[in-house]
């Protein structure tokens, strides 16, 4: 899917006005969250069995996390996008001020995510 097609899609499917913004910013970040109780959810359990996460992901159930992971991203793109209309940010211009921010950390070796 082109990105200009996907944000086609969120402007079709979202509220407007200050409720719609608020709306969309909880939705952020409660996806956000959701995301991170995924993966802390595979941390945590593979640290309790003594299992590194690769060996989890090896031998564990890789596609269904990875469905998992991928569905609740979904979710934040979704939002993220939907923020980005609301300040007239498109999802290109989005990606492009972030590449630019990640390279000036890593210019004074800050390169951790």
């Amino acid at each position: 899917m082109k990105k200009s097609d996907y944000e086609k899609f969120v402007q079709k499917r979202s509220t407007t006005a200050e409720d719609g913004r608020k709306y969309a910013a909880l939705g952020l970040s409660g996806e956000s969250g959701e995301v991170f109780e995924d993966v802390l959810g595979l941390l945590l359990a593979v640290t309790k069995t003594n299992e590194s996460v690769k060996k989890f992901l090896r031998n564990g159930d890789k596609e269904k996390y990875r469905e998992r992971i991928v569905s609740e991203l979904g979710d934040v793109l979704f939002y993220t996008t939907k923020v980005g209309q609301d300040v007239e940010a498109s999802l290109s211009e989005i990606m492009d001020e972030n590449f630019k921010k990640i390279e000036e950390r890593n210019k004074v070796g800050y390169t951790k995510g």
